[in-house]
């Protein structure tokens, strides 16, 4: 197993910062294509990077761990915070607070404030199932705050193939909103050693064209259980783990968890596609890669929120007493971010023709 983490507010490639495996440090660093989208800002990340070795038929994974230098300790970041890369770079799971998912109660556990669970089909722990979570929710839920109301469903179930007459409003013109042709979607990150060996690169996946099917992108199938399918998307935490993991200790977390707060509930959960094309067809925010900045603003949002607790607290904090009245406030904040987020992706849409971008979200 191979460990590299970088400590420092400065020039990552500088040997004062310098990056470690075991007793030698290397001041060049990571591989360039590893610090390509991950470089953090100047004075308020820092990363950490283990590869993982294959065995027992598994691809080999990526695990890096990035967060505010509030969280690094003296002698660096803890390596208990990481992101778990899988097969095609996928994130697997990321946070500080992952021991919490260790307890052998865990599985009958309401709460959970960590993302640790990803599968689909017949997950080991489904109340820390995000993705089905997400999945049920948007099949039944309701846009919160939307007038007239929205279900959250028709916010992908669009049909594209009646084409309107000239000088319709955008918004209400679905098929003037899809490309010519559909782009294709090459994956990125670690390939597995099958694929390695079975050569030929990287395959590219085919969204599917929804001009001649009015139900081509509907929940029907193994539509949006399956991450290409009917496009390339992703199941976004709305209060990611990596705000949580950034912002509450242990101890903290652990009374969230006790009242029940969960942010794999399906009402933290909203799908985005991954395509610029495809997020603009949809008027959503495009979600690809790790939302840095995002993060930022939620760390931010839940700072704003443990403050205001402090303050009512006579300064104590995040107690079992009050735990309570956080998750009230954070699942309140959740269900309006929901709503802020769809018209980001429509107002964007509407006045620049373009797709807005997670990454680009000011105000969380």
């Amino acid at each position: 197993m191979e460990m590299r983490t970088g400590r420092g507010t400065g020039d990552m490639h500088s040997s004062s910062s310098g990056w470690r495996e075991g007793s030698r440090t290397f001041a060049s660093g990571p591989p360039r294509r590893a610090l390509a989208k991950s470089v953090p800002p100047r004075g308020w990340w820092g990363c950490a990077w283990r590869h993982v070795a294959s065995r027992a038929g598994m691809p080999g994974r990526t695990m890096s761990w990035c967060g505010p230098r509030e969280m690094m300790g003296p002698g660096g970041p803890s390596t208990s915070t990481l992101q778990v890369l899988g097969h095609e770079g996928r994130v697997e799971m990321t946070s500080k607070h992952i021991t919490l998912t260790k307890h052998k109660d865990h599985k009958k556990q309401e709460g959970c404030v960590c993302r640790h669970e990803v599968a689909f089909d017949d997950p080991t722990y489904p109340k820390c199932a995000y993705r089905p979570n997400g999945y049920n929710e948007t099949l039944s839920g309701s846009v919160p705050n939307m007038v007239p109301p929205t279900s959250k469903r028709s916010l992908y179930e669009v049909d594209f193939t009646e084409r309107m007459s000239e000088g319709t409003p955008i918004q209400a013109d679905p098929s003037a909103r899809l490309p010519a042709v559909m782009a294709k979607f090459k994956p990125t990150g670690r390939q597995s050693n099958a694929d390695k060996k079975a050569g030929g690169g990287r395959k590219e996946i085919e969204n599917i064209d929804p001009r001649g099917n009015p139900k081509a992108w509907h929940f029907v199938g193994r539509n949006y259980k399956d991450w290409h399918l009917p496009f390339a998307h992703e199941y976004h935490h709305i209060m990611p783990d990596e705000a949580l993991s950034a912002a509450l200790e242990p101890k903290e977390a652990e009374f969230l968890m006790a009242v029940g707060y969960n942010m794999n509930h399906g009402k933290n959960v909203i799908i985005l596609p991954i395509m610029r094309d495809i997020a603009y067809a949809l008027m959503l925010p495009k979600h690809k890669g790790w939302h840095r900045s995002y993060n930022q603003e939620c760390f931010a949002v839940l700072s704003s929120l443990k403050q205001d607790l402090r303050e009512k607290s006579d300064g104590h904090g995040i107690t079992a007493e009050n735990a309570g009245d956080l998750r009230g406030d954070l699942e309140s904040w959740q269900e309006n971010q929901f709503f802020l987020l769809v018209q980001f992706g429509r107002t964007t849409a509407m006045t620049k023709r373009v797709a807005a971008e997670i990454n680009k979200w000011r105000g969380a």
